[in-house]
């Protein structure tokens, strides 16, 4: 990395050209930036019963739904 700060944002830029370069010569598929993608807002994840249970718990003594419990506790990430 380069310590003048500007110098090392333009070597990144070029080494992100170059690569985005490699792979369409490649015809590989260019990934969509994460800032630029569309968000449903709903995920599934799977736990184990037993932490199901345990959230669901944790969510009934804050008298809030288990949806809006990981919410909060993903929001505190």
């Amino acid at each position: 990395m380069d310590e003048d700060q500007v110098a090392a944002l333009t070597g990144l830029r070029d080494l992100i050209a170059e690569v985005i370069q490699d792979m369409k010569d490649n015809d590989e598929e260019i990934p969509v930036p994460f800032s630029v993608r569309k968000y449903s807002g709903s995920i599934r994840v799977r736990v184990s019963p037993e932490k199901h249970r345990d959230l669901t718990i944790a969510a009934a003594d804050q008298g809030v739904s288990l949806n809006r419990y990981l919410t909060e506790r993903l929001a505190s990430c």
